[in-house]
């Protein structure tokens, strides 16, 4: 969960702006920006899941990121909170590719 917590802060914040070399444009900010938020929900969600698995000492039904996703399928708008899902982890793969263009070395 902290990670997915670092992950949310580094997007809101906007501090992986200064891992770019160069001005970036106003897009690659928000992929960025969206990305990493969406990236941290998916972790911190894995994350409870597994917390709460343990808790309930049922190692078994610890699951992964796809528990999550299947977990926040099942609620109500299910559908429509994994397509923003889907649409945030595109931002940041997106994003990837121009941080992979415009990191500094």
């Amino acid at each position: 969960m902290p990670v997915g917590g670092y992950h949310g802060y580094k997007g809101d914040s906007r501090n992986f702006v200064d891992d770019l070399k160069g001005k970036s444009s106003d897009l690659v900010r928000r992929l960025g920006m969206v990305g990493y938020i969406t990236k941290g929900l998916a972790i911190a969600g894995a994350g409870v899941l597994v917390i709460v698995a343990a808790g309930r000492s049922e190692p078994n039904k610890a699951t992964g990121l796809d528990g999550a996703l299947k977990t926040l399928g099942a609620q109500p708008y299910g559908a429509a909170l994994l397509i923003a899902a889907g649409l945030g982890i595109v931002a940041y793969g997106l994003y990837s590719f121009a941080m992979a263009r415009y990191t500094k070395m």
